[in-house]
């Protein structure tokens, strides 16, 4: 189920599954309606039934109901741009890397069953559609991300806090894959050692770590800026 126009416009605009847009009483007449409804069955709904429906406190009366995605099954290509989100825990991060990772022209996400559900209303809203236009796979753990990576020929670079790890302004993250780890634990020292070696965000004397999906996004930029990024 989606929630807003945005993320429904962007669900059928990048050919998404839809099977029934609702709008609350009142949508219908209008240009963003009208346009929803011309694409989708549509079905019109009291606004008391399109509030108690609503997952957010403000909610725009727009609804979507998308059938269900086959997982996706695929390989990474050599010279291409991943990562690996480990046993992530926050349904908000997961959906801004999503939508981050779709922005800046990423070639795929890997997730390990232990994080959020891909679907969740969370994770949807966070990834402003991001999550419609992103080749994302799970696998059972992150050392099988890796290995699915090494057989591209991809350097493999664990995001951690490390005695070796290298500072992100002495790397090259082109064509390489990065494995960011849990919000509170990081990774675990198993995953890092499994990695071709680690690169750390500098920061500021004193500050403990940055947001995953933070980290993530500042990692992302510096693996895609050199792929051709316009200015929107």
């Amino acid at each position: 189920m989606l929630e807003g126009l945005r993320l429904c416009r962007d669900a059928l605009e990048k050919g998404a599954a839809v099977q029934e847009v609702f709008l609350a009483e009142g949508l219908e007449g209008t240009p963003e309606g009208r346009a929803l409804l011309a694409r989708a069955p549509g079905c019109l709904l009291g606004r008391a039934a399109a509030e108690k429906i609503a997952q957010t406190s403000h909610s725009q009366g727009v609804f979507a109901l998308c059938r269900m995605p086959k997982p996706l099954r695929w390989e990474p290509k050599a010279a291409g741009r991943y990562l690996i989100c480990c046993s992530l825990q926050d349904p908000g991060n997961l959906g801004t890397i999503l939508r981050t990772a779709a922005a800046l022209g990423m070639d795929g996400l890997f997730l390990t069953e232990d994080c959020p559900d891909l679907y969740s209303p969370k994770v949807l809203r966070a990834s402003m559609g991001g999550v419609f236009s992103l080749p994302v796979r799970r696998c059972p753990d992150a050392f099988a991300a890796i290995d699915s990576c090494r057989r591209a020929h991809l350097t493999v670079l664990a995001a951690a806090l490390h005695r070796d790890a290298v500072p992100l302004p002495q790397c090259r993250l082109e064509g390489a894959c990065v494995v960011i780890g849990n919000e509170g634990r990081g990774l675990p020292p198993a995953v890092t050692e499994a990695c071709d070696g680690t690169v750390i965000i500098p920061m500021r004397p004193g500050e403990e770590s940055l947001n995953a999906a933070m980290a993530a996004g500042i990692l992302m930029w510096e693996m895609c800026r050199g792929g051709g990024l316009s200015h929107g």
